[in-house]
């Protein structure tokens, strides 16, 4: 579906800056193929991939984090990635990651509460929360699957309501309101009881955490993106998605190492024993949640979505 979506741009939607249109000659496809920067896309797979294997594969080893491939990989890993840092900085013409970027006031403030909020809800209450269903209360997957159903209700309502109100409240309420919804949904499966009723805690705590997930993605996006002239917009926004995709594998990693050392085997264990462990991954999403909403009052975030001259154009 992604591929034919992608197609169906491409095809139907007209680029702005054709070089025909402008009166330059266009450019052919091995002039477009060599501005590629190549060395950061190796470095920057590279690095991402091995790091991310590691933190997700550690929990699965006799060692754990103490296995020797695991710490290799982790060194390989965080090697490939500084290298592509100073290798963006000085290097490539058309750097992968503009490292400009993060020099405009808000940014790297901006990424950091976002990728807090992202690995508590995406990375650890929403993994949690369907296993929760399916081996404490143990329903049929059917069951657990009409259980998650809100998620999508309130994920589309509360996109449209951001959609309304963007340009009416300034941003900085709204972000504040989207980490107190993480904040809520972690507490929330941080303290649930064994048998507790469906209504009263798991289906509010999938409102709060979409007001969380889709109020403060709006907000951050649009902020990254009106925070950086217009010819860094496209590498603000695909950083900024590739650091929540991160967060997520961060917090689901780091989630599972804490649970493990509650339940050793999470497929003989008792609903009771299961129960403690997933309490314990939920108070980590708490302590994240919570470092983001603390950070969030000192990002300043006015009015968003106005037709105005972004406010570094000039650059």
């Amino acid at each position: 579906m992604y591929g034919i979506g992608a197609i169906g741009v491409w095809k139907l939607v007209p680029y702005p800056m054709d070089p025909e249109e402008n009166g330059a000659p266009p450019r052919s496809l091995r002039e477009k193929l060599s501005g590629f920067d190549y060395g950061g896309i190796i470095l920057a797979t590279g690095g991402l991939t091995i790091f991310t294997f590691a933190i997700t594969q550690a929990n699965s080893l006799t060692n754990g984090w103490r296995s020797p491939t695991i710490i290799s990989l982790l060194v390989l890993g965080v090697a490939f990635i500084t290298a592509f840092c100073f290798y963006e900085t000085y290097i490539p013409k058309n750097p992968l990651m503009p490292m400009s970027i993060w020099k405009y006031p808000g940014v790297a403030l901006c990424m950091l509460i976002s990728s807090c909020g992202w690995m508590a809800f995406n990375g650890i209450t929403t993994y949690y929360c369907p296993l929760y269903f399916l081996k404490v209360v143990r329903v049929s997957p059917i069951l657990a699957t009409a259980y998650l159903t809100p998620y999508s209700i309130f994920g589309i309502s509360v996109n449209i309501f951001a959609a309304f109100t963007l340009h009416r409240i300034p941003g900085r309420y709204l972000l504040i309101a989207g980490n107190l919804g993480y904040l809520g949904t972690s507490l929330i499966w941080a303290l649930i009881p064994l048998g507790s009723n469906y209504w009263a805690l798991p289906f509010p705590s999938m409102f709060l955490g979409v007001i969380g997930s889709d109020l403060a993605y709006n907000v951050g996006n649009i902020h990254i993106l009106r925070s950086v002239s217009s010819k860094l917009q496209s590498s603000a926004a695909g950083m900024f998605n590739t650091n929540l995709q991160l967060s997520i594998t961060v917090g689901l990693a780091a989630s599972s190492a804490v649970v493990s050392t509650i339940v050793q085997n999470q497929d003989s264990a008792s609903p009771e024993l299961l129960l403690k462990g997933y309490h314990a991954g939920a108070w980590l999403a708490v302590g994240m949640s919570a470092v983001g909403l603390l950070m969030t009052p000192f990002l300043r975030i006015g009015l968003q979505g106005i037709d105005e001259k972004l406010p570094h154009d000039e650059v």
